[in-house]
């Protein structure tokens, strides 16, 4: 598996453990690609969906510090 597909992954399992649900991170995903199948995508889609999903995670951790 490639670096990437696996933050992804890491990424992925963060969201996980701040609260996210399986097919609400399967929602973002899909909407931000089209699909959910990682090894579908362009190398490109994979760099923009971890940058997508980094945007996420640090504002899981935003909210989670003020409790909102």
């Amino acid at each position: 598996m490639s670096d990437r597909l696996q933050r992804v992954l890491e990424l992925r399992h963060q969201l996980e453990l701040m609260g996210y649900y399986g097919y609400q991170i399967d929602s973002i995903i899909k909407d931000y690609a089209e699909t959910t199948d990682l090894n579908s995508m362009s190398d490109q889609q994979v760099t923009e969906l971890i940058a997508e999903l980094e945007g996420y995670v640090k504002f899981a951790r935003k909210c989670r510090e003020k409790k909102i």
